[in-house]
């Protein structure tokens, strides 16, 4: 069994939720033809829109999907800091039922 890595992986789909205006907006950007350098294009221009002043949250997300979004954006040379763009918020005692 080989381990979970991103240098051998692909994002193939990210999905989002946003307040933009007092106003709830979904999306999500899908790779449907292997493409995942214009994937990556498009979560940093989200991120960059966003700004750095908003919370980003999901479920193990500070452990998986941040460090391995961030060493993808890294490889299409796409640097951002993740400090500088999340604050983290702890879900003490979450579960899913």
């Amino acid at each position: 069994k080989a381990p979970l890595l991103s240098e051998h992986g692909m994002i193939i789909c990210i999905s989002y939720g946003i307040f933009k205006n007092g106003q709830p907006q979904i999306g999500s950007f899908l790779n449907r033809d292997g493409d995942e350098e214009s994937l990556m294009n498009n979560i940093k221009k989200l991120f960059d829109s966003v700004g750095s002043k908003k919370r980003i949250c999901g479920y193990n997300i500070k452990n998986f999907d941040i460090p391995w979004i961030t060493r993808k954006l890294y490889k299409y040379g796409l640097e951002i800091s993740a400090s500088e763009y999340f604050n983290f918020i702890s879900f003490a005692g979450f579960r899913v039922l």
